[in-house]
């Protein structure tokens, strides 16, 4: 395993970790996570096989932090493994498609879970601007 790569997941790892333990302690704050980003980013510069491996161990590790909302979070396993793919297929300038398609398979697993609502909805809007800041602010910082 490349030392890039590893510290590439660490760094989401760790953040992950630090924002489920701040929406946690302090407030809850749904959306803040990087399901979608981590994996996607991982597939655009590195291989599917190691953005899919970098989206599991941030999905396990969310929900464990996150028992609440646990079943939520576990069921939304194709979320990450598309952003992997879709990240490695089309590249940095996938950014939007992907992120379309990561949301449209997480409201159609919401849906049939039947937690669509006013909750949902601001998990779409806190995530988004999440992930649109982190799109254009990452590529400066990594």
């Amino acid at each position: 395993m490349p030392i890039d790569f590893i510290f590439f997941s660490l760094i989401f790892v760790g953040l992950n970790i630090l924002l489920d333990f701040i929406s946690v302690k302090f407030h809850d704050l749904p959306g803040i996570d990087f399901l979608f980003f981590a994996p996607w980013y991982a597939g655009v510069i590195y291989s599917p096989g190691k953005a899919l491996m970098l989206g599991m161990i941030i999905l396990v590790i969310h929900a464990s932090m996150r028992l609440k909302i646990a079943h939520f979070i576990l069921v939304s396993f194709p979320g990450p493994i598309l952003a992997a793919y879709l990240g490695n297929i089309l590249g940095y300038g996938g950014f939007w498609l992907s992120l379309l398609v990561y949301y449209a398979v997480s409201s159609i697993i919401v849906l049939a879970m039947r937690g669509l609502g006013a909750k949902y909805v601001t998990f779409m809007a806190i995530n988004l601007i999440m992930n649109v800041t982190l799109f254009f602010l990452v590529p400066f910082v990594i």
